[in-house]
């Protein structure tokens, strides 16, 4: 599930200069509040070049439904991944029930 892409080159980040934390977070673009959760590797350090798993939940689910597996962070903090998991808007309101991504 969690799986480098081998062979790419890309340039590591400088990074956004913030101090993070894992949680929860909210996001507003174009009056749409969005939430995505965080989850960042033991022994996390701002201004070093970490690897980013973006996760995407299935119909219904939530930004939890990869991060609140025990699995999944024991193996991202393994592997020292930074996962972002965001949270699907649904068929109402922004972040009502029955989250998907279309």
């Amino acid at each position: 599930m969690l799986a480098p892409v081998w062979g790419a080159s890309a340039t590591p980040s400088s990074g956004c200069g913030k101090t993070l934390a894992s949680g929860v977070y909210l996001m507003t673009d174009q009056n749409v509040t969005r939430t995505y959760r965080v989850f960042l590797p033991s022994g996390y350090k701002p201004g070093i070049s970490y690897p980013l798993v973006m996760v995407f939940h299935g119909w219904g689910g939530d930004e939890n439904e990869f991060l609140g597996d025990n699995n999944v962070t024991t193996l991202a903090d393994q592997r020292g991944y930074v996962v972002v998991a965001p949270r699907g808007l649904g068929s109402a309101a922004p972040d009502s029930n029955r989250n998907s991504w279309s």
